[in-house]
């Protein structure tokens, strides 16, 4: 006899108003697993989104930022899998090539070439404008590979490496490599 059984020994009333009461109850116990199994998919989706939320945060932190000034000049915000995921216009030009190139979510190396490909800055090489670029990053070949795309376009350009995306810096010149290219 399982305790409601029990408990429903103990009361002084007709056997069929018991019984109708039991039948009510048992039912609604049959459906309760119904309803937990909703608080369960609800807390397992809260938890999915907690975890998807974190992990978004993650993929959002730029961890080096890429630095280019001419006019326009322009950040970029690159996250730990080498993704722009912020872009900042450092001057009313800056802003305006960044409405015309949508770069975010691009790896930053063709960020890079598309930001080069847009015909201001195409203005700017022709017209043999020194470029200023600042990587700040612990990736040592992100400096490199900056060098490398503005050596591909032919650009009279300075790169300095800034650091290493936390503040702190290493290396000669207190972590600050300069490079001239052309």
């Amino acid at each position: 006899m399982n305790k409601i059984e029990k408990a429903f020994g103990n009361i002084k009333a007709d056997d069929a108003l018991k019984e109708a009461t039991f039948e009510k109850v048992a039912a609604q116990m049959r459906t309760r697993p119904e309803k937990s199994k909703v608080v369960k998919q609800r807390k397992n989706a809260r938890r999915f989104a907690a975890v998807a939320g974190g992990g978004y945060h993650v993929y959002a932190k730029p961890v080096s930022y890429i630095t280019m000034n001419v006019n326009p000049s322009v950040e970029l915000g690159i996250n730990r899998w080498n993704k722009v995921v912020e872009c900042t216009g450092l001057n009313d030009d800056g802003s305006e090539l960044l409405n015309r190139v949508d770069v975010k979510g691009l790896n930053y190396k063709n960020a890079m070439e598309e930001l080069i490909g847009d015909e201001q800055i195409q203005s700017c090489i022709n017209k043999g404008d020194e470029f200023a670029f600042s990587v700040t990053s612990e990736d040592d070949s992100m400096v490199n590979e900056v060098e490398s795309i503005c050596s591909g376009h032919g650009m009279k350009y300075h790169c300095n490496r800034e650091g290493n995306g936390t503040g702190e810096h290493h290396g000669q010149n207190g972590g600050q490599g300069h490079r001239h290219g052309r």
